[in-house]
C-alpha cells in the first residue's frame, strides 16, 4: 500500500517553486495521476504536463485551466492532438514539423 501525505506534496511543491522562483512548474501527471494530488496542485495554480487525452481530461476535470496544461508527449496519437486543441491547450511538444 502506498500512502501519500497531500500536505507534504503541497509543502514540497511550494519549496520547489520558491527555490527556483520560476513562474511555471509543470507537474508531470503520469508520475502520479492521483486525483487528490492533481486537485491540490491545481489549487496552487500549478501547470501540468499531460501526456495523453485521459490525463488532460483528468487535470481539466480537477479544475485546471486549459492554458495551464501542456501536452508533453512527443509520441502522441493524432486524436490526442486534436482533442487538446479543441479544449484550448496551446502548449505542446512536437518532433516533426508536420505535427505543427
Amino acid at each position: 500500500m502506498l500512502v501519500i501525505n497531500i500536505s507534504r506534496v503541497q509543502q514540497q511543491y511550494c519549496a520547489l517553486h520558491s527555490g527556483f522562483g520560476a513562474p511555471y512548474i509543470h507537474y508531470v501527471v503520469k508520475a502520479n495521476p492521483m486525483p487528490r494530488i492533481i486537485s491540490r496542485l491545481g489549487e496552487l495554480e500549478t501547470h501540468f504536463d499531460a501526456a495523453s487525452h485521459d490525463k488532460t481530461e483528468l487535470v481539466l476535470g480537477a479544475g485546471a485551466k486549459s492554458t495551464d496544461v501542456a501536452l508533453g508527449n512527443t509520441f502522441k496519437l493524432i486524436s490526442d492532438s486534436v482533442f487538446v486543441q479543441i479544449v484550448g491547450v496551446v502548449l505542446f511538444s512536437a518532433d516533426p514539423i508536420k505535427e505543427i
